[in-house]
């Protein structure tokens, strides 16, 4: 875990454990444009078009789909690293609890991104509780981020 990594943890928890599904879902999004972009290449026909009156040329519609499609991986490759950093602070962070309720809710919450009623359902407890038990796991791993 990295200095940066363990200040924000220490400062607010509970953000920096959501960072992992906002990277997700910016991931999901990204996989998403590149489908829209394979879909449009693969859908193109060459357009012939006249540049000079000496020759004919094809339209570089599929050309700029592929050089978007780099673009957008080039851009994942590092998300998804800097995911894995995340996730494994993640783990990390989680590791430090001693309670096993509270590791089970925080990786069912920022590991497997579950719902707040799915969690509730998983641990067999009202809705109401598991937030408590939530907001007492986040004040605990501050503590022992600080402590570290």
């Amino acid at each position: 875990m990295t200095e940066k990594q363990k200040k924000l943890l220490a400062e607010n928890p509970a953000e920096f454990l959501k960072s992992c599904w906002y990277h997700n879902q910016w991931i999901k999004l990204k996989l998403e444009e590149i489908r829209h972009y394979r879909d449009i290449a693969e859908s193109i026909t060459a357009e012939i078009k006249e540049v000079t009156t000496f020759g004919l040329t094809p339209s570089c519609k599929v050309e700029n789909c592929v050089v978007e499609i780099v673009s957008i991986q080039e851009m994942l490759q590092a998300r998804v690293k800097e995911l894995r950093s995340d996730l494994d602070a993640v783990q990390a962070a989680i590791n430090l609890l001693e309670d096993e309720t509270q590791i089970l809710l925080m990786d069912a919450r920022y590991i497997r991104h579950m719902k707040w009623e799915e969690i509730a359902i998983l641990l067999s407890y009202t809705h109401r509780r598991t937030l408590q038990i939530h907001s007492k796991a986040l004040k605990e791993i501050s503590k022992r981020i600080i402590s570290l």
